[in-house]
């Protein structure tokens, strides 16, 4: 088998193992397959591990791991629009792993970024419950609400399960809103955002985060 064949395969262990649960033996797959993809200088693969090793670690409550891991990976991406999608995902990594670290502040200065990249790439719904989990952690549970009910409709509608991440992030955000609004306050405002639309949520977005953080104030949360 030769190396690319090799590492294409390991990276599907590697997803498979993390989808039982089995986390150590998908670390390890992927990172022998990134060693793989560095050798062979296959760019696109490259990124894709680097993505994978940092939601793995987030997965396995590591979220200080997951944080180096996302910023790593940003630290290789150019502004092109071919690396939109990666960009986004990478961005979106980092969002979840600083609230999941504590660090919300950090989570807010990246968040507008994420918004930016992740409507460029049309994948704006599909992380709304990391942008809940954000600003349930910031106390605003109403926006938090409403996200996850957007989020809920997005999923519904692409008839498709929500991945690992999006699901610890709901549980988070759900956990959060307990504490921050009655439950028929919540059922209210999750069901406002279920019938929202992408421009209503990019609106929400904005609001919350006014504009993608700029120079040094955003650099300074890859370092």
């Amino acid at each position: 088998m030769s190396p690319a064949d090799r590492m294409r395969r390991q990276r599907v262990q590697a997803l498979l193992a993390s989808a039982r649960g089995r986390h150590t033996e998908a670390l390890r797959l992927a990172h022998s397959a990134l060693e793989l993809a560095e050798g062979g200088s296959v760019d696109r693969y490259r990124l894709l591990l680097m993505a994978d090793i940092g939601w793995t670690h987030l997965q396995m409550g590591q979220a200080a791991s997951a944080v180096g891991a996302f910023r790593n990976l940003l630290l290789h991406l150019d502004h092109s629009i071919r690396q939109g999608l990666a960009r986004a995902r990478a961005l979106s990594g980092l969002t979840a792993a600083l609230v999941a670290a504590g660090q919300v502040d950090d989570a807010a200065r990246v968040a507008g970024r994420t918004v930016h990249a992740l409507q460029q790439a049309n994948l704006l719904c599909s992380r709304c419950e990391v942008f809940a989990w954000l600003l349930a952690a910031k106390g605003n549970g109403i926006a938090a609400a409403q996200l996850i009910g957007a989020g809920d409709a997005f999923t519904a509608g692409s008839e498709t399960e929500r991945d690992p991440i999006s699901q610890l992030a709901r549980a988070r955000t759900m956990a959060l809103l307990e504490k921050l609004l009655p439950a028929d306050d919540t059922n209210y405002w999750q069901a406002q955002g279920a019938i929202s639309d992408e421009n209503h949520v990019r609106q929400l977005l904005e609001r919350a985060f006014v504009t993608p953080p700029q120079g040094d104030d955003f650099e300074d949360t890859l370092t």
